[in-house]
């Protein structure tokens, strides 16, 4: 969901036409995820692996779908070759504006960075919950640890996090 997030903020001034369709991003995304438990790992290797997942088949971009393999998910890429283009030049905007986030460890800049691509309305709901969270975790720690608390390696939240079983497509 927050790559199509991403992807909807990245072509929010571009031609809406070439916007990555969902399903593509999902078989894609679903292709990649190894069971990290880290939201922010699982982006971060989705983002790098999710390419693999497109073969050529006779000199057509192909993704298939996972129940119907016969079905081409990217059958309008050659029809229409910026759809493809697209496709990649917005993955590397993903990769690049994640990537950025990765090196810090505050979260309040983590935020302020998403902001930018993600929107400030997801973003500041997001400060909310981290903040009552953080809040809830300071509570039971010594108040000279919690003074100098700012959640340490947090991107995308500590906690693990591994579905239990797929819920909708995939």
């Amino acid at each position: 969901m927050i790559l199509k997030r991403h992807r909807d903020e990245w072509f929010a001034e571009r031609d809406k036409d070439l916007k990555v369709i969902s399903v593509i991003l999902t078989t894609l995304s679903t292709h990649a995820y190894a069971g990290e438990a880290r939201v922010s790992d699982a982006i971060a290797k989705i983002l790098r692996d999710m390419h693999l997942a497109i073969e050529e088949r006779n000199g057509v971009s192909w993704i298939a779908n996972p129940t119907d393999p016969s079905e081409n998910f990217a059958d309008r890429w050659e029809k229409f070759p910026g759809r493809r283009e697209s496709f990649f030049k917005w993955l590397e905007a993903a990769r690049t504006d994640f990537g950025a986030v990765q090196r810090f460890s505050d979260t309040n800049i983590v935020l302020n960075e998403l902001s930018r691509n993600l929107g400030s309305t997801l973003v500041e709901g997001a400060r909310s919950r981290v903040a009552t969270s953080a809040g809830s975790r300071a509570a039971s720690v010594a108040p000279a640890a919690a003074a100098g608390a700012s959640a340490p390696g947090l991107v995308f939240g500590g906690e693990d996090r591994r579905p239990t079983e797929p819920k909708g497509f995939g």
